[in-house]
């Protein structure tokens, strides 16, 4: 997915680096982070807590979080895909870690929740 995601960007002319971490010591010094995106990732984090913990640490005072996870039932609900994550749990877990969330977003059987650093 790496190799897949810097291909697009090198057609679509945007620079990006790639960087691989279980996320709870992620090699990056703090506050240098504008956004951190997930899609369809956050249910296979295991220790979650640590992990948005970091992710505070990385961010600029402006930055923002956007998790993209599947949060319900659709017609093919039986298909294989990721599985479904409370949207509630998500948004406490958020909260919990010091997240001020300012929008959720439903899309299908997904849903966009979008958090700022405090």
């Amino acid at each position: 997915m790496l190799e897949k995601t810097i291909s697009n960007a090198k057609k679509n002319h945007v620079t990006v680096e790639a960087l691989v971490s279980n996320g709870t010591a992620i090699k990056l010094d703090d506050g240098i982070v504008d956004l951190v995106f997930l899609s369809h990732v956050f249910h296979e984090v295991a220790n979650r807590p640590k992990v948005l913990s970091e992710f505070l640490r990385i961010m600029k005072r402006s930055g923002r979080l956007v998790i993209l996870e599947k949060t319900r039932g659709g017609p093919l609900a039986w298909a294989s895909g990721p599985p479904i994550i409370d949207q509630n749990e998500l948004i406490r877990e958020l909260e919990q870690a010091g997240f001020r969330l300012t929008q959720t977003i439903p899309r299908g059987s997904n849903s966009i929740v979008i958090g700022k650093k405090p």
